[in-house]
């Protein structure tokens, strides 16, 4: 993959941003990423260059507090802060990769918010990808914790918590894990007023998912112990048709850092030609 890097400015900060655009392959599609809460869009370079081979070109960016982009670690100050990135980053992929079709990925936190961003923001996309998605956790606090929380956020939103994950909930591939030890850009925080913004935007989701126009990939391995695999089967069935759940049996949160990641390529490889890729632009396509 050929990468460009840069800074760019959008609402006042400086995020960082990549292209990773195939090498040998006419572009076919763009693909715009957005990560997880404590991620960086630096860990995906290695998952862009499996579907090179395809013609995918990929857009995505540290959002704000994280990785090489400004803003206090894991603190949003609205659901704005990430959608504003989101918004630049289809303008990219439009000018950089003109009449192309285009898809959001969202990863985790990154799902929460693609979906929430193409039920608010209704962009002229061709599909949604969303991977372990925030739309249900695991560990769900209960009730009463919830309201403590909202009140304390009156006066202590940027009040920074840890996210409680551990690296090996994440993956069995030890070395990811020991890259993901060593990574200075990863984080474990997150403020409660941006824990309040996403879950709140997770209940949104869920609650309007039947908005839904677009194709959407649904993806989750059963031994994800962050994000609640069931709760994304119950999305897509929301959706309706437009929608296809494929869960991976004993796969962490990860997908695709898992040793048998190409098994979930695969699914997306075969889900972009059959939804978004026009037949004609496909290149020769080896045998998987």
């Amino acid at each position: 993959m050929q990468i460009t890097e840069k800074h760019i400015i959008i609402s006042n900060r400086d995020i960082y941003t990549r292209i990773a655009s195939p090498v040998g392959a006419k572009p076919i599609c763009v693909i715009v990423l957005v990560h997880g809460i404590g991620d960086h869009s630096g860990r995906y370079m290695e998952w862009f260059k499996t579907f090179e081979h395809l013609g995918i070109a990929w857009l995505t960016a540290d959002l704000p507090g994280h990785g090489k982009s400004d803003g206090m670690r894991g603190f949003f100050n609205s659901l704005q802060s990430p959608f504003a990135v989101v918004e630049q980053l289809l303008i990219m992929a439009e000018i950089r990769f003109p009449g192309l079709p285009i898809v959001i990925y969202g990863h985790s936190m990154g799902g929460n918010i693609a979906a929430n961003f193409v039920l608010r923001r209704h962009p002229k996309i061709q599909g949604l990808i969303l991977t372990s998605p925030w739309l249900g956790l695991v560990n769900d606090p209960p009730k009463w914790k919830l309201q403590l929380a909202k009140i304390a956020a009156l006066f202590h939103r940027k009040l920074v918590l840890s996210t409680g994950i551990t690296r090996e909930q994440l993956t069995c591939d030890s070395t990811v894990l020991e890259n993901y030890q060593k990574d200075p850009l990863v984080h474990g925080k997150i403020t409660l007023g941006t824990f309040l913004i996403m879950y709140d935007a997770m209940h949104f989701a869920n609650n309007n998912a039947e908005h839904l126009r677009v194709p959407t990939l649904l993806l989750h391995g059963t031994n994800d112990t962050i994000t609640d695999w069931q709760k994304t089967k119950s999305f897509g069935l929301k959706i309706g048709r437009k929608s296809k759940f494929v869960s991976f049996d004993g796969m962490l949160h990860e997908l695709h850092f898992d040793p048998e990641n190409q098994k979930v390529a695969n699914v997306i490889s075969s889900w972009l030609q059959t939804n978004v890729i026009e037949p004609n632009d496909l290149p020769n396509l080896p045998d998987f």
